[in-house]
């Protein structure tokens, strides 16, 4: 009976939610649309603003009572 058991294709494509980030590109073209002061600043750099800025707000809050 147990014999009749079939392995699982360690090969087979595995499923993965597609997540949309708050950073791509046309959220970051808005925003330089609406913010006209960060129109000359790369997008990676912008990134990396940003990402900085809710790394510090979440320690932030974590420390704030």
């Amino acid at each position: 009976m147990i014999n009749n058991f079939k392995k699982p294709n360690l090969n087979a494509p595995r499923y993965r939610e597609k997540r949309l980030g708050l950073l791509n590109s046309e959220t970051i073209k808005e925003f330089k649309e609406k913010k006209p002061l960060y129109s000359k600043i790369d997008n990676n750099k912008l990134k990396q603003i940003i990402n900085y800025i809710i790394l510090n707000y979440g320690r932030l809050l974590l420390v704030i009572p």
